[in-house]
């Protein structure tokens, strides 16, 4: 398994922040594994107004912010994560390549300090598989953005092995805050579903920020993708992990983890 986290064999410059840099009053970043719920928080924390407008802006092939789609000036992308800013407070989403990305380029942390982390995960793995297995195959990674039309086919394989990556990916994340010995905030899925107004709370109080405005799911923008299909997959999956090779999902072997307690310092 080739480790997201891996760092550059290469010294590369990075850039310090210029003289007129203004860091943010506060930088909240919004983190976990695909399909885990990232979208709808980031969706809801831009309609409030007051969280920023968090969004993934630090993949190397950026298409849908053309303006600052050269992989090669960070410090273009860092200057445009600023303005988006909001009262003061900014926010962004990522993945473990973006940030690996991220700081091959740039200290960050130098750029955007103290953030605060907001760990997204979903209790149903088993679903968030399904999930990212059929956004992979038709391209429609949101209710937003269509899919042109490509078809989903189930694969008992393609599950099993979202599966596997998104643990690994978690497991990412665990190793990165037990070496950087920081705490991220935890929010579930299902707690954004049942109680959006206690989650967005508790992540404006760590900013410092008094919410005047709720939005409300509708509000998102963002549509549940779970449908009949969904759940037909998951009952074939369940049928057809009966008769598989027992234990088939253990790795034969536990993946290297480069050292990330560089990253954010």
């Amino acid at each position: 398994m080739v480790m997201l986290y891996r760092l550059s064999r290469k010294t590369l410059a990075r850039p310090d922040p210029s003289v007129d840099w203004v860091s943010p009053m506060a930088t909240i970043v919004v983190l976990g594994a695909p399909r885990s719920g990232t979208s709808l928080l980031c969706a809801l924390m831009e309609k409030t107004r007051q969280l920023g407008a968090p969004d993934e802006f630090f993949k190397h092939n950026l298409q849908k912010y053309p303006e600052i789609a050269d992989p090669n000036d960070i410090l273009l992308r860092l200057k445009f994560v600023a303005a988006r800013a909001t009262g003061g407070v900014c926010s962004f989403k990522l993945f473990p390549s973006q940030l690996r990305y991220a700081v091959d380029r740039v200290d960050l942390w130098r750029f955007f300090p103290n953030p605060i982390f907001v760990r997204v995960s979903r209790d149903d793995l088993l679903g968030q598989a399904i999930s990212l297995v059929r956004a992979k195959q038709t391209n429609e990674w949101s209710s937003r953005r269509s899919g042109q039309g490509r078809e989903a086919t189930y694969s008992f394989t393609q599950i099993e092995d979202e599966m596997k990556f998104i643990l690994a990916t978690n497991n990412e994340w665990d190793i990165y805050f037990a070496r950087s010995q920081v705490t991220p905030m935890r929010v579930r899925y299902e707690e954004i579903v049942e109680n959006r107004e206690r989650v967005l709370s508790a992540i404006a109080d760590r900013a410092n920020v008094t919410l005047k405005f709720i939005p409300s799911l509708e509000e998102s923008g963002l549509e549940r993708q779970r449908d009949d299909l969904s759940d037909e997959w998951r009952w074939r999956y369940v049928a057809d992990a009966k008769v598989a090779r027992p234990q088939s999902w253990i790795p034969r072997k536990l993946p290297r983890l480069a050292n990330l307690a560089s990253i954010l310092r």
